[in-house]
């Protein structure tokens, strides 16, 4: 089974209504998020931060061969799933309404959270750059936008990487960093994908402790 199985298992059990995605790609990851959420909600906004079509050759992730979509393509998508859960027959009928945010999330979630008002979100699964400094900032604002019971999913921790890559790229740095901290539960999923190396590739797991 694929890592992002974890994702999927515990928004299904969540009472989660606003999902937060960095790293929105395509969209498909969006409605398999949307339709978990379905199980326990009637109603789930999203928002999904990217580049889109603004991506430029250096922003993709080492050894990527996926092309970015447009922002017009994966909002066309999500659209097309929102209708679709939309004039299910009463009793299945869903909610579903979204925003994307394209650029930098350097500038773009500040932004967001300034013009919300203070956004709160129930999941939020952080996978955009796979630098260690975009990762680290991409946590600070997300953790300051989780809300009291909520979940924050991290991906790309790396499985017995060499500390060169360790230094540069993955989460590994801020999980260990949060081990440390009193304030957050820290738990790395045990399923890997393998990459090209034939290293693992978890996500991680992560809660404000009770």
């Amino acid at each position: 089974m694929s890592r992002l199985r974890h994702l999927h298992e515990t928004i299904a059990g969540m009472d989660c209504r606003t999902i937060i995605e960095i790293g929105a790609f395509s969209g498909h990851n969006a409605c398999r998020l949307a339709k978990a959420a379905f199980r326990r909600n009637r109603s789930v906004c999203y928002h999904g931060f990217d580049l889109f079509e603004s991506c430029r050759p250096e922003d993709l992730n080492p050894g990527s061969t996926r092309q970015p979509q447009t922002r017009a393509e994966v909002a066309a998508r999500l659209q097309s799933f929102g209708e679709e859960v939309g004039r299910r027959p009463l009793w299945l009928r869903r909610d579903f309404r979204f925003e994307l945010h394209q650029g930098y999330t350097e500038e773009t979630l500040p932004a967001f959270r300034a013009a919300s008002g203070g956004a709160r979100a129930d999941f939020i699964f952080i996978d955009g750059g796979h630098q260690v400094e975009t990762i680290a900032h991409d946590w600070r604002w997300c953790s300051e936008m989780l809300s009291p019971g909520g979940v924050i999913f991290l991906d790309d921790y790396y499985d017995a990487a060499d500390p060169a890559t360790l230094a540069e790229f993955g989460c590994n740095q801020l999980v260990e960093t949060l081990r440390q901290t009193p304030e957050w539960e820290v738990a790395v999923q045990p399923t890997a994908d393998l990459n090209k190396k034939g290293r693992g590739i978890r996500v991680v797991k992560v809660q404000r402790r009770a």
